[in-house]
């Protein structure tokens, strides 16, 4: 659906992980919206649903405890920003300690700042189309985004809460099912959606990559397949139906997550019996013309695709996926 005029998307990153995955996500964002417009200048501009055209930047939010971790998306866009300093909410070295409970309880001035900075955010918007709370639901800063959440729900009833929830499974933390297991049920209880990523999952990345940061920029370029605008006639299409996508290929209605892929992560070769579910999101997909300049993503496919494989265990046959993708 089209939604440049009205709908906006802001986007909420917390914690390491999930700034991270955003810094990746909003590089690529910036170099396809400087691409789509002139420069004034030697200023770089930027428009579209995803950024504020008069600062030229990313209707988004920043997140954690300790400032060192956003380091990476505060420097990113150079002389002209990609994030507002403003939108960038820290609390100067005072982490989670990787326990939700102490991100619930002990940072809950962190989620009101991030309330304080969103509503400006808002304001700025013609209209709020999508919240999407992006973490890392093993962390500590799990326990902020959950909180930001909740209060998101009440506050903006006619936007979509969607969760973008990734998860390295428990790698390094003893507390990580007891935070994920509180993460997801507020989820459950108060997103309309969740976009869902396991990198245990994922196929390894080679072996001269630092495998986190493989992981996170994937996850990261499949987010902007699906996300991103697509430009028409000069004109930014902004994808605003993910609720009702997610709860299509969701298995349990009242359960709607989905696992997110697209073109752009291409899996390397893998052994007989590998996921084929990357393997059909790429042949769909080449079927279709690449519409975009920085992305060369298809123009139909991967917005399709991204979600079409569901939150469980027991995928659907390929056929059946194929008959629902039919034009």
């Amino acid at each position: 659906r089209a939604g440049a005029d009205t709908m906006s998307t802001i986007q909420l990153a917390f914690g390491q992980s999930g700034a991270e995955v955003a810094r990746h996500y909003w590089q690529l964002a910036a170099k396809e919206a400087e691409a789509a417009a002139e420069p004034i200048g030697d200023r770089t501009r930027r428009g579209g649903p995803l950024f504020d055209a008069r600062r030229a930047t990313a209707r988004a939010l920043v997140i954690d405890g300790d400032d060192r971790a956003l380091a990476g998306c505060q420097k990113l866009g150079g002389k002209t920003p990609v994030f507002d300093p403003d939108n960038v909410v820290t609390a100067r070295r005072r982490g989670c300690g990787k326990n939700f409970s102490e991100g619930w309880t002990a940072r809950d001035y962190l989620a009101e700042m991030t309330e304080e900075r969103l509503r400006r955010e808002a304001e700025r918007c013609a209209r709020v189309g999508t919240l999407a709370f992006l973490f890392s639901v093993e962390g500590g800063s799990a326990g902020v985004a959950c909180r930001a959440l909740q209060g998101a729900r009440d506050d903006y009833p006619e936007a979509c809460v969607l969760g973008v929830a990734l998860s390295n499974s428990g790698f390094g933390n003893p507390l990580a099912s007891l935070n994920s297991i509180l993460a997801l049920q507020q989820l459950t209880h108060f997103a309309d959606a969740t976009i869902w990523r396991d990198f245990l999952k994922d196929p390894p990345p080679p072996e001269t990559a630092e495998t986190s940061y493989e992981h996170r920029a994937g996850y990261a370029r499949d987010l902007a397949a699906l996300m991103l605008p697509r430009r028409r006639n000069d004109v930014d299409l902004a994808f605003c139906g993910l609720r009702d996508v997610v709860a299509t290929v969701a298995p349990d209605p009242t359960l709607p997550f989905a696992d997110l892929r697209s073109t752009l992560s291409r899996p390397p070769a893998t052994k007989a019996g590998a996921d084929e579910w990357p393997k059909l999101a790429i042949r769909l997909a080449d079927a279709y013309p690449r519409a975009d300049p920085v992305l060369r993503r298809p123009t139909v496919a991967c917005a399709a695709a991204a979600v079409v494989r569901g939150a469980g265990d027991a995928a659907p046959p390929l056929r059946a996926v194929r008959l629902r993708l039919a034009p």
